[in-house]
């Protein structure tokens, strides 16, 4: 098994030596907060680990493509791989047979989390509703849920240039950081 910490290590000697992670971002604090992420990763699988349990998310080479979340300028193809990235890693590797690989506490806390539900939702709104007819009322929700999720975190109902697509990103980056911050307490605290 890979480990996380070789992962976040390799990101924060590429960041400090300003050398190709420096061309994936302007300023250190893209990169810096997918390091984040993955230290996320890290931590709440070694808590599973120290408590007898399976890691929660798998580390596969997807995993190891976090750099796509540092890609600027974030225009909306940029913003789709991205939601397109934490959707596989934030969703699909962190479950067995669609249960959230956490106790089931914590999973139904994961579940409701408004940067999960907002990941899995704009995932589905970029690669699945949008080439349907709008003419259905559940294709409609889709995109009231998008528009939502767009209003919340960047104060527009729809993204229209780089530096909204960027802050919508940002955004959800940090209360996604925030989110997994307190469910690796709540792992400790079992």
């Amino acid at each position: 098994m890979l480990r996380p910490e070789l992962i976040t290590q390799t990101g924060r000697k590429l960041e400090s030596q300003g050398g190709s992670a420096s061309t994936l971002a302007r300023g250190k604090d893209h990169l810096g907060s997918a390091v984040r992420l993955v230290e996320y990763i890290n931590n709440i699988n070694e808590s599973m680990l120290l408590n007898h349990k399976k890691a929660t998310f798998k580390i596969v080479s997807q995993t190891l493509k976090f750099h796509i979340l540092a890609r600027t300028p974030c225009d909306q193809d940029t913003f789709k791989n991205a939601i397109d990235y934490l959707y596989k890693v934030f969703h699909e590797l962190a479950q067995k047979e669609n249960q959230y690989n956490f106790p089931e506490t914590v999973a139904k806390a994961y579940n409701d989390l408004e940067a999960i539900k907002a990941i899995k939702n704009l995932r589905n709104f970029y690669f699945h509703v949008q080439s349907k007819e709008t003419e259905t009322d559940k294709v409609n929700e889709k995109f009231k849920n998008a528009s939502r999720i767009f209003s919340r975190l960047c104060g527009k109902k729809e993204p229209s240039t780089e530096a909204d697509y960027e802050k919508v990103r940002t955004s959800l980056i940090t209360e996604l950081a925030e989110s997994l911050k307190k469910i690796h307490d709540m792992l400790k605290a079992q």
